[in-house]
């Protein structure tokens, strides 16, 4: 049962009429000024205040008139306070996880500087453009394009190489390097 802020308020002002007026439930003395009928307002509204205190407190603990039984507000902010307490832990636990993959990226090889092992031995493809355009050389799967009366140095792996002159149209080609060697490609 959802609490009401008209329930709250109800609640508050019962509270201050027990405390300021605690006599206001008892019947009036024969010889009091206050009849019986100027009270019955008041003890109508103290009624209606009590049954609001009791809603208010079927609420917290989940129970209800009608033997409907849920979990209550208390216990639902328990459980989300709960929920919200293990996606914390696991919100950390990613975090430092995270934090320790880039520790282990930041002391690779490949973040020091050092070449990577498929790269220790290099050699050079030098594509030399005498053609009066530009051209579009394509060397082990990518396109460079050498402007005309150029040259274009491109950096590959000691080993087969291939490669393929993209604007006549021509065929892929294969081809050996070795360590520290320029085999150059010439357009005319």
């Amino acid at each position: 049962m959802p609490m009401s802020f008209r329930l709250m308020t109800r609640a508050a002002v019962l509270g201050t009429a027990l405390l300021a007026t605690p006599a206001l439930a008892d019947d009036p003395k024969p010889d009091d000024p206050v009849k019986h009928a100027d009270l019955k307002p008041l003890k109508d509204q103290l009624e209606g205040l009590r049954k609001d205190v009791k809603d208010l407190k079927e609420a917290l603990e989940g129970k209800t008139d009608k033997g409907v039984t849920d979990d209550g507000l208390l216990k639902t902010v328990r459980s989300l306070q709960s929920t919200l307490n293990r996606l914390d832990s696991k919100l950390q636990s990613l975090e430092n996880r995270l934090s320790d993959a880039n520790r282990t990226a930041a002391s690779s090889p490949l973040a020091s500087g050092t070449t990577p092992p498929a790269f220790a031995s290099k050699a050079v493809v030098k594509v030399v453009n005498e053609y009066p355009t530009e051209i579009s050389m394509l060397v082990n799967g990518v396109p460079h394009r050498v402007a005309a009366n150029s040259t274009q140095d491109v950096t590959v792996a000691a080993g087969t190489f291939k490669y393929q002159l993209l604007t006549s149209g021509g065929g892929e080609v294969t081809s050996t390097i070795k360590d520290g060697e320029t085999v150059t490609l010439r357009v005319r």
